[in-house]
């Protein structure tokens, strides 16, 4: 039976935090799919349960292979970005759900950049801009 992000996000913060390491960041990596997947309001709880140590141990490139692997095959693809930047593709795919269902208070307690919280709220569409466009930005 499958549970939704509501369950999902109730059971982890009931029970006890015991996962240690590689199985606790492969656990919150399935879990952000899960989320996402779901594409719902209640998807934010369980994203603002694992996403901030799952994202930290991306950006510092400390994540198991299991869990960069499922992030980097399941997470959404986007035509802009390059498939090696996992940082962007959480980015671009918590865009889409804010998209449908906004949550600031859980965007702010992500503690995002001032540029990765634009990045969430302005998604893929900034992203898509013509980069040569860009060039007539400064000339």
């Amino acid at each position: 039976m499958n549970k939704t992000a509501e369950d999902l996000s109730r059971r982890v913060t009931a029970l006890r935090d015991d996962a240690q390491a590689a199985e606790r960041l492969n656990l919150q990596a399935s879990l952000l799919r899960v989320a996402i997947d779901e594409s719902s309001a209640a998807s934010w709880q369980l994203i603002a349960i694992v996403l901030p140590e799952l994202r930290a141990a991306a950006l510092q490139g400390n994540l198991p292979n299991v869990a960069e692997r499922m992030l980097t095959d399941d997470l959404p693809r986007f035509r802009s970005i390059a498939y090696w930047d996992l940082n962007k593709r959480i980015l671009l795919s918590l865009s889409r759900l804010y998209k449908s269902f906004p949550n600031e208070p859980v965007l702010r307690e992500l503690r995002l950049s001032d540029f990765e919280a634009h990045m969430v709220v302005s998604g893929e569409d900034e992203e898509k801009r013509n980069p040569f466009n860009r060039l007539w930005d400064w000339l």
